[in-house]
């Protein structure tokens, strides 16, 4: 087989890794800078040692095991006309909720894979979102693109009853 790894990445889901990082739209929280989430900076300072090691750890991982392409940002420059297959997975690879949906469309319509032809085949592996409600307007948005998979599996059970409420 020929297997090729999509290199997406979004900068407001990659904003919340920074030192200083980008505001996504928590509602709890009311101290931000612009864009800039305080709170969350303030907490990185205070256990700086633990997240330099967290960063370390996870830049040494993507050398080691992920690919070395420059990551895309659009979904829709892709070339996947000779894909069969395109398998979405795991861990909590739909969890984006604590972000107002539309600074997330984007990000839901890459996470669903809502690109492609309609021939290739669609598989979410081991995906969570890592709650056990979603918004109403989320369901809206996501319903029509998890019907487009051929096969879904979930981490948790309460994943597969989120999955059988509205699919």
């Amino acid at each position: 087989f020929d297997v090729t790894m999509i290199p997406y990445s979004n900068n407001n889901l990659e904003g919340r890794y920074r030192f200083l990082p980008k505001h996504t739209g928590y509602k709890y929280r009311k101290l931000f800078v612009g864009d800039y989430d305080i709170w969350e900076m303030l907490r990185n300072v205070k256990h700086f040692r633990s997240f330099v090691q967290k960063r370390s750890n996870m830049r040494a991982f993507r050398t080691k095991y992920l690919t070395k392409k420059r990551s895309i940002s659009k979904v829709g420059k892709l070339n996947t006309d000779s894909f069969d297959v395109i398998i979405i997975g795991s861990d909590q690879v739909w969890n984006f909720y604590k972000m107002p949906l539309a600074s997330c469309k984007n990000i839901i319509h890459a996470y669903f894979l809502d690109f492609g032809r309609k021939s290739t085949k669609k598989i979410a592996y081991a995906a969570s979102w890592g709650k056990t409600e979603i918004p109403e307007n989320f369901i809206a948005e996501i319903t029509p693109l998890l019907k487009q998979f051929d096969y879904i599996s979930v981490r948790e059970d309460s994943a597969k009853e989120c999955l059988q409420e509205f699919i």
